[in-house]
């Protein structure tokens, strides 16, 4: 009788055996329940990273421009064109991103020509980088509001765009003064042209023509101020001499 117990209390302590302590059959549910959500995670991992490329992807097309077809762009922005049938939009932003690093470069280059300094929690690029982006993004926020309260067909890319390329004029009028000459003549030239480009741009896209004389002159009006505003913050603080 002795022996048959010893050898039913060690088939016991076989079945019931412990790993560092736990039971196995408790430690194989805890690995069960880790390894389900590692899988768990690693899955929303990759469902992440694949949603994250396809939101680049559609970005792409934006950006496959070719440099003939953006010098091109450059120009019209230029150009305001007074029609009452709906004016064509181009919809890259290959353009506009690249005019608002150079924008931000030429004001770094402003603000470092007369050793401007900005506060301990801020610095020259990030001040720079505000004053393009902000006004690019600022804007167009502005525009797309303007579109839906006063009834603009125009989509939100074709409104970064253009305001986006309107940034073209601003890099000129702040080069000006650098070949000695006046600021005020590029303001009333190229500031005025780009503004009122957009600003006949968008009364197009209006169906009604009074409701679209609003939308473009407060656009117009928010691009000089925007440009006076540099000519302020930037060009009178270097005090760059003028003809």
């Amino acid at each position: 009788r002795v022996d048959i117990d010893g050898e039913g209390q060690g088939q016991r302590q076989q079945s019931g055996g412990t790993v560092g302590g736990v039971p196995t059959e408790v430690a194989a549910v805890i690995g069960k329940k880790i390894a389900d959500q590692v899988f768990t995670a690693s899955t929303e991992s990759a469902k992440s990273l694949i949603s994250t490329y396809g939101k680049i992807d559609v970005l792409r097309p934006y950006f496959d421009v070719e440099p003939r077809d953006v010098s091109k762009r450059l120009f019209e922005s230029l150009r305001p064109r007074f029609s009452r049938a709906q004016q064509t939009i181009h919809t890259d932003l290959y353009g506009p991103v690249t005019l608002a690093f150079t924008l931000v470069a030429i004001l770094l280059f402003h603000m470092k020509s007369v050793g401007q300094t900005v506060s301990a929690d801020a610095t020259l690029m990030g001040t720079a980088m505000a004053a393009a982006f902000g006004y690019w993004l600022s804007t167009s926020v502005l525009v797309y509001c303007l579109s839906f309260v006063f009834n603009t067909a125009v989509t939100v890319v074709e409104i970064l765009s253009l305001v986006g390329y309107s940034l073209f004029s601003y890099c000129l009028v702040l080069l000006l003064p650098w070949i000695n000459v006046d600021f005020f003549f590029g303001w009333v030239s190229l500031g005025v042209l780009a503004a009122l480009r957009m600003g006949f741009a968008l009364r197009s896209r209006t169906a009604d023509g009074k409701q679209g004389t609003i939308v473009g002159a407060v656009v117009v009006a928010v691009h000089l101020l925007f440009l006076t505003y540099l000519n302020i913050g930037y060009l009178q603080v270097a005090k760059i001499p003028a003809k």
